[in-house]
């Protein structure tokens, strides 16, 4: 395992996705620090997320069920958040799920897979079957390669007086 860790900026409809998220948690324990979009009930949901997605090694947009809640610009949280990626240069790996024809999907959700899958270069698909720790894992893995990034935080271990050892993260200097 890499000595480094990576932070993450997760990108994600802020009313959907729990268990999808409770995997990425999970999936990347190890390997990098997550920050979320939050609610964009919160005055400076907009202002965190620009700040998150400037600090990040790359972004993870978890596209799920919804579209989001949509903002005064008449785009959702996570729609402003892509668009700031992707102003940023910032990897993007994309996660979308793959719905099944009966399932009426908002147009705003449509209009926003079709926008990602045009210009995201790193996506994958998953549904209720997919293993997604495998996944994330292995597309995290990808990304990593393809784009030559090397995490913005080392992982240096030091002794705990309560436990035998434990990682500390220190930024890359």
């Amino acid at each position: 395992m890499s000595n480094y860790c990576y932070h993450i900026h997760v990108i994600r409809a802020d009313n959907d996705q729990s268990l999808t998220l409770d995997s990425v948690a999970i999936a990347f324990q190890e390997r990098a620090f997550l920050t979320y979009d939050v609610s964009s009930k919160l005055p400076k949901a907009s202002l965190y997320g620009r700040q998150c997605i400037d600090a990040c090694d790359y972004a993870l947009i978890i596209i799920d069920d919804r579209y989001g809640t949509t903002q005064r610009t008449g785009v959702s949280q996570m729609h402003l958040s892509y668009l700031s990626a992707e102003a940023k240069l910032k990897p993007l790996l994309v996660l979308i799920k793959t719905h099944h024809q009966l399932i009426n999907i908002e147009p705003p959700l449509t209009d926003f897979i079709r926008t990602v899958e045009k210009h995201a270069k790193y996506i994958h698909y998953y549904d209720e079957d997919t293993q997604m720790e495998q996944l994330l894992i292995r597309a995290h893995d990808e990304i990593i390669a393809s784009q030559k990034i090397t995490g913005s935080w080392t992982k240096t271990r030091e002794r705990s007086p309560l436990a035998n050892e434990s990682t500390m993260l220190s930024p890359r200097r």
